[in-house]
């Protein structure tokens, strides 16, 4: 699909698309990632981390979930203290 037909399937003008570019960079960048089809694609890490999270039960899943959050602040703390 082009520009013309994309804008005309977004119900904008064509040059809304390249105002958007322009002006409105993040949404430019989404808008075109959505018309791409790759917004939320995932990497195939990703892909592989969702698919061994979904054979989780829901008690294993939320102590990974916090597992997780758990090691980001930790991680983040650690960064801190290092800096000063």
């Amino acid at each position: 699909m082009n520009n013309k037909e994309f804008a005309e399937y977004l119900g904008i003008s064509e040059p809304t698309i390249y105002s958007w570019k322009k002006n409105k960079k993040n949404l430019y960048e989404i808008v075109m990632q959505w018309k791409n089809g790759s917004l939320n694609k995932l990497s195939i890490e990703e892909e592989k981390i969702l698919k061994i999270f979904k054979s989780l039960n829901e008690k294993q899943q939320k102590y990974y979930l916090l597992k997780m959050e758990s090691d980001v602040i930790q991680n983040e703390m650690n960064e801190e203290n290092y800096k000063k």
